[in-house]
């Protein structure tokens, strides 16, 4: 991922915590210090910071990243890596015993990105799990085996699981769903 989505993927991201009041007390610290920087830069966040979620929005902070050199800026990348590992250490880390042996051929928990693209996994119990992520884009999930006798390929349960996962598409083997809210294919 390059510098400029970087800062407004984590930015988004932080504002629509922001907005469910779901941002842990340092992680609000971090997203204010990376909010007054680019206001600083004269970066207007007024849009992304009402409706997180509007492609006008992401466009329109993306172009004005890109017009002030914020991929230059080397103190808006570090604000922007801190407030990232912020978020991604106030995920909850929940899991129980038979999670903890089970295979899993991928693993995605609590990430925020413009797109996935996971082909060509192999697991004894779960191919692909995804939970708490957020994509911009699109994820592919195809061509996966689950399971000794190698049954699951392409989506089929017991292959791919999926929690409040949410994309604007997700397309597993020849599915595709279009989903804005939070997307939940567990088995």
């Amino acid at each position: 991922m390059n510098p400029i989505n970087l800062i407004a993927d984590t930015l988004i991201a932080a504002a629509a915590h922001s907005q469910q009041q779901t941002l842990a007390p340092s992680a609000t610290e971090h997203y204010h210090q990376l909010v007054d920087l680019l206001a600083d830069r004269q970066i207007e966040l007024a849009r992304v910071q009402k409706k997180p979620d509007s492609p006008g929005g992401h466009a329109s902070l993306l172009e004005d990243l890109t017009d002030a050199n914020a991929d230059q800026d080397a103190d808006l990348l570090a604000a922007t890596l801190t407030l990232l590992a912020t978020l991604r250490d106030q995920a909850p880390a929940e899991s129980t015993s038979a999670e903890q042996n089970q295979s899993i051929g991928i693993d995605i928990d609590n990430v925020v990105a413009a797109n996935a693209n996971i082909f060509d996994v192999v697991s004894d119990d779960l191919a692909v799990r995804i939970r708490n992520s957020e994509f911009l884009g699109t994820v592919h999930v195809g061509q996966v085996v689950a399971g000794e006798t190698g049954e699951g390929q392409g989506g089929r349960s017991g292959a791919i699981q999926m929690k409040d996962v949410k994309a604007n598409e997700i397309h597993v083997g020849d599915k595709i769903y279009q989903t804005g809210s939070p997307l939940d294919l567990s088995s």
